[in-house]
């Protein structure tokens, strides 16, 4: 094989790396794009829960409901409100008064079941 000829197949081979790992370069680049947008996704959430979750445990109104219900009672009623991934149930009636913060899966618990 003649010199002129290596060179060629050389820069050939260099070339072809470089194309892979500017590839590389921008696959690893957006990944970590995708990351930081991740946990800042998941950093706002737990902030908005955490906030919510103190506020009921002062006995104040949540500020981040998407919306609420009221169910009425014969005694008074339960206003639930839903937030992300949470719900608060606060409880209005002569058996039983209170705020409480429950998972989106939680039940009045002022209902016999």
């Amino acid at each position: 094989m003649s010199k002129e000829k290596q060179k060629k197949e050389k820069f050939k081979t260099d070339e072809e790396f470089l194309n892979l790992k500017e590839e590389t370069d921008r696959s690893e680049k957006r990944r970590k794009i995708i990351n930081i947008v991740l946990w800042g996704i998941l950093f706002g959430w737990i902030v908005v829960c955490f906030t919510d979750f103190i506020l009921v445990r002062t006995e104040k109104e949540p500020i981040f409901c998407s919306f609420s219900k009221t169910t009425e009672y014969i005694d008074g009623e339960v206003t639930s409100c839903y937030g992300p991934g949470y719900k608060v149930f606060n409880y209005d009636r002569d058996s039983f008064s209170g705020i409480e913060f429950a998972p989106l899966w939680g039940k009045d618990k002022s209902v016999d079941n």
